[in-house]
């Protein structure tokens, strides 16, 4: 049973702390830390189906977006990168390796995706991303292994998102003395 404090009470210490923590990030982390949660909100809502109806044809026609996604994480790597210079936190070598690699691999499917925008393969991975009805997934459309690809591919974007948004927060979301001031 859900304490009956919940959710305002229980949640305004972690709302806090989050808006001190953006707060106190300087300009450049700041701005890949948006974009990085304006990638996630995009992909969840791409993944669960939620919010205003995104159409193949706007879909198909975003292909600077997928340029962006390409992008954001490695600008999001080298914003903690400058915190971490910083003095922010020195991090350990095996979560750095781990991001790197997963940063690549994400770098590796969208540039995929980016050179091969207009094949049949890549038109059948938009029209399962687009939320409208003509294009709604539904189980005779797309075969079994083609929807689970979709939604490994998906969550993964979504993940790689997630942990970028987690780097930056723990990086550059110290004191203004470690992280430097917001100019």
């Amino acid at each position: 049973m859900l304490d009956s404090r919940w959710p305002t009470e229980l949640l305004q210490p972690a709302a806090a702390a989050a808006v001190t923590a953006l707060g106190r990030m300087p300009v450049p982390a700041l701005l890949a830390w948006t974009a990085e949660f304006i990638l996630f909100a995009t992909h969840a809502k791409v993944l669960f189906g939620i919010g205003p109806d995104l159409s193949f044809d706007d879909l198909k026609g975003r292909r600077a977006y997928f340029v962006l996604d390409l992008l954001s994480p490695w600008a999001a790597l080298a914003a903690a990168t400058s915190c971490t210079r910083s003095g922010v936190s020195a991090g350990s070598h095996t979560l750095s390796t781990a991001v790197l690699v997963m940063c690549a691999l994400h770098a590796a499917i969208h540039l995929f995706y980016i050179a091969t925008w207009n094949t049949q393969h890549t038109e059948r991975v938009i029209s399962m991303s687009s939320t409208d009805a003509s294009h709604r997934l539904t189980a005779g459309k797309y075969r079994a292994a083609e929807l689970a690809w979709f939604v490994v591919g998906t969550g993964f974007d979504l993940a790689t998102h997630l942990v970028m948004l987690r780097l930056l927060t723990s990086q550059c979301g110290g004191s203004t003395s470690q992280c430097g001031s917001r100019t």
